[in-house]
């Protein structure tokens, strides 16, 4: 899958590789070339590499507090906090980011019934993150974003 600037789409089961990055949007999946309702929203972890992998390998996500960015144009709120993972466990094989592919239904499901939650970082987080929002799942909508996931990709990062 290729979630860069020029990849091949959005890789998912529905679009296939048929999909842009232009047609993608900020957080939502369409086929290209299509003029219908957006399928799917684009959630972003950032984690260390091998829970990335864990999580990609189970498709599903543990059920604890977690905290996600909404959208390709949020993804950089993600690498941060990948790399301050990798960090924190520098042996667990590096920054990494899942990628979720979530219905619609399912994030207003998590909304109706108060299990997710946007947030502003604090004034005295680092200087890029001030006046972003992150969502926060808590542990009982774990079990609903995995349900209503289509798919969990795990992407490497880079050194900074």
């Amino acid at each position: 899958m290729s979630l860069e600037r020029g990849g091949r789409g959005c890789g998912c089961q529905k679009c296939g590789r048929a999909g842009t990055r232009a047609a993608i949007g900020q957080a939502w999946e369409v086929s290209a070339g299509t003029r219908q309702a957006p399928r799917h929203l684009l959630l972003f972890h950032g984690t260390t590499l091998t829970v990335a992998r864990r999580i990609q390998a189970d498709q599903r996500m543990a059920p604890q507090t977690t905290y996600l960015a909404f959208g390709w144009r949020n993804r950089d709120l993600a690498r941060v906090f990948a790399y301050r993972a990798s960090r924190r466990r520098p042996r667990d094989g590096g920054p990494a980011m899942v990628v979720i592919s979530l219905a619609p239904e399912a994030y207003e499901r998590l909304r109706r019934e108060r299990l997710i939650r946007t947030i502003a970082f604090d004034p005295e987080d680092r200087p890029e993150l001030r006046n972003r929002m992150q969502l926060v799942v808590e542990p009982g909508g774990i079990e609903i974003l995995n349900r209503g996931a289509e798919r969990f990709a795990a992407v490497p990062l880079t050194a900074p």
